[in-house]
């Protein structure tokens, strides 16, 4: 993933891609995937957490991708929370909710676990 800096390389820019979000028909500008080898994505390196099935969001002011319950709870993305995490964010995963997300943050919670491409 990028950092906030990166958002004003114009390499950045060049080398962005086109993303459909998952299981939605949003369409999303983003970085190239050369920017996040080796780490999860939630564009381009998802793990096989139980929330894809739900609909993934991005939302620009907060800056943050999430997954949205059957019961409209929005939940982060546990691979974006990942990423946070990895960037000094403890408390990326930390939200009100309905429990739908319970487990599903499993390599939140182990930041060593080693990303395993799944698509």
């Amino acid at each position: 993933m990028s950092s906030k800096e990166d958002l004003y390389d114009p390499y950045w820019f060049i080398s962005s891609t086109v993303i459909q979000l998952e299981n939605s028909e949003n369409i999303l500008h983003v970085h190239a995937d050369i920017h996040c080898q080796n780490n999860w994505c939630p564009a381009h390196n998802r793990s096989g957490h139980g929330m894809r099935l739900f609909v993934q969001t991005w939302d620009p002011e907060k800056r943050m991708y999430s997954r949205v319950c059957e019961h409209g709870d929005s939940h982060p993305d546990p691979d974006w929370a990942w990423y946070q995490k990895q960037l000094g964010s403890d408390d990326a995963a930390n939200h009100s909710c309905d429990g739908c997300c319970l487990g599903h943050y499993y390599h939140y919670a182990d930041s060593s676990a080693a990303p395993v491409p799944t698509e």
